[in-house]
């Protein structure tokens, strides 16, 4: 096969594997600019291709590259020379190696600020529109950078186009030299339909800024763009959230030594102020939590949480807990399952579901509401994984407590579910509330419940809302239909911008810091992820912001979770249980290896988020944020 030939076939697999493989190798596209007062610098633009698939094979991409990495290099620049020649003077295409992947980068330094803006429309060669990057300089000195996604995007999109422009790029008989076909997985029509999720929105680096010979800054996108600010100089009304963990409160779920048949482990977890408060900060030493998890595990357990090897465990199909008080304390805590909560720990009724589950039945729960003396929570039937009907648990409460032996179920609730005819995808109302309501103790409350549902399509949310005094009547729903509240489900619209959002999910009023007065969503992002990201909205319906990076679980990386198959999901917060200007977040873990469920793998974490992030609601240095108090705070 001629040169020719070869780096044909190569351009195409890598830019293939960046299209096609993008879900399963993690393709992404970098950047990272040099740049001075006066407007000169340099840019950096990369693809990342790793070296391994998911399944632990080589990606066909990497397989080409080690083999013709230099062509690669000379293949791009050549393209930009033919149809630009000028760019050979100043434009430098080259691979790096690195441990786990190759990265191919395109280079060019400019002289000035319009001269870095022309080079960029060199790039896409006409072909792919952008927004211009912003420069605002000080004193001759960079006050502010500002970078949207569209400027790597468009580049990736050119080089891709020469790739179409050329029949013979598609060898799908591409073959490794021992014969083995290299595309067979892939079909040109699959390749011309894939689409390129170019921008990771929640990289914890996606472009790297250097100003005037200082320090390099590694920006996450934030509702859109990559924002650079110099000291000084920030976005006060817009700062990106942070956040730390929480370790004092993960280890209140942490379950050493149980003797016999006891609570070890759990997957998903809400928590609901009992007295019905849920305004930020408002629990008290006299507060009692309650708890609800879904799938459980009862077992005994070594001096690590592990169950014990050659013990029989158990798994109800959820559990509960009260914890009294708001300190993350062991000894205040209690754990309840069973029929009529009462415990149960012999096989005979840790095995039937009329007598493992306290609502004796299979069910998995979302979260809910306290009314009076009622506790109402939203449950599931799961059907192989999957949830399609919606039901609500009543537990009363009596002395301060749920009376489980009382408990009353509605089920398959037809106003919380739709089905769209048209496309056959439904929605279910109960995963997550918020309750802005007087009960609830919150800021300008509106009287109203709402409730957030989800969509089987692409995890989309819509929401409905009830008045406190009608809830439980859901024939007294009424759902936003983007302009208004309809009585009609069918109105729904799915909020933009919440999408890929988790089972479990929250949406709070905020009332501390810039975002003071709006609400936020916290979600983790496609279910299953290490990404926990946040988005801000104006209502409790919206408009929301793009979601934006919150915290990235270190259990991802860490090569103990790793080997034991572990992975998060499932974020949300507690705001009765927050304090000052700090959050409570909680997320789950679980792990691939059913034999590996334990308390290590399969128990709640805990971080707190930062909704002030530039201390305009100042906290002592010396001050526990894990224990203050908003009065702590004002002293």
């Amino acid at each position: 096969m001629k040169k020719h030939g070869k780096i044909l076939i190569l351009m195409s697999l890598l830019l293939i594997a960046a299209l096609v493989l993008c879900a399963c190798e993690s393709c992404w596209l970098t950047g990272s600019i040099t740049i001075n007062g006066d407007g000169s610098g340099e840019r950096h633009i990369s693809i990342h291709i790793p070296r391994l698939k998911t399944d632990g094979t080589e990606s066909p991409s990497y397989y080409h590259l080690k083999k013709h990495g230099d062509d690669l290099s000379a293949w791009v620049e050549a393209r930009y020379a033919q149809h630009n020649p000028g760019t050979a003077a100043w434009l430098n295409a080259s691979v790096h190696p690195e441990a786990a992947e190759e990265i191919l980068t395109l280079s060019f330094p400019f002289a000035n600020y319009d001269e870095y803006i022309e080079r960029l429309k060199v790039l896409t060669a006409g072909k792919n529109s952008f927004n211009v990057p912003q420069l605002e300089a000080v004193n001759g000195k960079v006050a502010r950078y500002t970078e949207d996604g569209t400027v790597l995007t468009a580049v990736f999109r050119t080089l891709e186009s020469w790739v179409y422009e050329d029949d013979t790029v598609f060898d799908l008989d591409a073959r490794k030299p021992d014969g083995t076909r290299m595309n067979t997985e892939y079909s040109l029509g699959q390749v011309q339909m894939s689409s390129l999720a170019a921008l990771d929105r929640t990289m914890e680096a996606g472009l790297t800024v250097v100003a005037d010979g200082g320090k390099p800054v590694a920006l996450r996108m934030m509702q859109g763009s990559y924002r650079y600010a110099a000291e000084g100089y920030e976005d006060v009304e817009n700062p990106m959230l942070t956040a730390v963990p929480a370790p004092e409160w993960t280890a209140m779920f942490e379950r050493y030594n149980n003797v016999g048949n006891q609570w070890l482990g759990a997957d998903g977890i809400f928590g609901i102020a009992l007295d019905g408060k849920d305004a930020f900060g408002s629990s008290t030493e006299d507060t009692d939590t309650f708890f609800i998890f879904s799938d459980t595990v009862i077992a005994p357990s070594d001096e690590k949480g592990h169950k014990l090897p050659f013990q029989p465990f158990y798994m109800p199909n959820h559990s509960a807990a009260v914890l009294r008080g708001n300190q993350p304390i062991k000894d205040n805590i209690t754990f309840y399952w069973g029929k009529d909560g009462a415990c149960p720990t012999t096989p005979t009724d840790l095995q039937a579901d009329e007598t493992k589950n306290l609502v004796q039945r299979k069910k998995w729960f979302g979260d809910g509401v306290v009314i009076g003396n009622n506790l109402y929570m939203f449950c599931f039937t799961p059907y192989d994984l999957t949830l399609k009907e919606s039901d609500l648990v009543t537990f009363p409460i009596v002395d301060g407590k749920p009376d489980f032996a009382a408990y009353t179920i509605q089920e398959e609730i037809p106003e919380l579910r739709y089905t769209d005819p048209a496309t056959e995808q439904y929605v279910i109302f109960g995963f997550a509330v918020c309750a802005m309501t007087e009960t609830a103790g919150v800021e300008n409350p509106d009287g109203y419940i709402y409730l957030y549902g989800k969509w089987s399509s692409n995890k989309e949310v819509s929401v409905a809302r009830i008045l406190e005094g009608d809830f439980p009547d859901f024939t007294k729903l009424t759902f936003w239909d983007g302009k208004g509240w309809s009585e009609n489900i069918a109105d729904s619209i799915k909020i933009p911008t919440l999408n890929g959002v988790s089972e479990e999910f929250s949406i709070t009023p905020v009332t501390v810091g810039p975002h003071k007065g709006k609400f936020i969503a916290i979600y983790m992002e496609g279910t299953v992820s290490s990404h926990i990201v946040y988005c801000i909205g104006e209502t409790p319906w919206g408009p929301f912001s793009e979601p934006q990076l919150l915290y990235t679980a270190p259990e991802a990386s860490d090569p103990w979770y790793q080997e034991h198959k572990v992975w998060t999901y499932m974020a949300k917060a507690y705001p009765h249980l927050s304090h000052g200007d700090q959050l409570l977040v909680s997320y789950n873990t679980n792990t691939q290896e059913f034999a590996l469920v334990d308390n290590p793998t399969y128990h709640p974490r805990f971080i707190w988020v930062d909704l002030d992030p530039l201390n305009d609601y100042a906290t002592a240095t010396d001050l526990d944020i894990s224990t203050a108090t908003d009065a702590d705070i004002a002293d």
